[in-house]
């Protein structure tokens, strides 16, 4: 995961986790065993914080922000993890015509097809 982005809804960040994982990584690890073998993962966890970012230097409607995710990073972890060992089916289960969240594609290709 990138360094430097921001915390997660707990405060915690990349840089910590990996700072601290000889104190934290055994935890970390038997919690992912958990999450992945009962396919139940604690609401603390799964806390999201949404922010509005201005897109303008003074905003004055709703329209001129950017709505970001602060994701916990546990959250965003398993995310990757079930990204990497689903990208063997993605052939079967995504349509060619998906263009959007998928690597090498945008959304704004849909916008050139027209």
């Amino acid at each position: 995961m990138a360094i430097g982005k921001c915390p997660s809804p707990n405060g915690l960040s990349v840089e910590f986790y990996k700072f601290y994982w000889e104190e934290v990584g055994k935890e970390v690890y038997e919690a992912f065993l958990h999450i992945f073998a009962t396919g139940e993962i604690l609401a603390v966890l799964n806390a999201t914080t949404i922010s509005l970012i201005p897109k303008t230097e003074h905003p004055s409607s709703v329209t001129e922000y950017r709505p970001i995710s602060c994701c916990n990073i546990f959250y965003k972890a398993i995310t990757r993890v079930l990204m990497n060992r689903m990208r063997p089916l993605r052939r079967g289960l995504i349509s060619l015509s998906q263009l959007a969240f998928i690597i090498g594609r945008s959304l704004g290709d849909s916008v050139l097809m027209l």
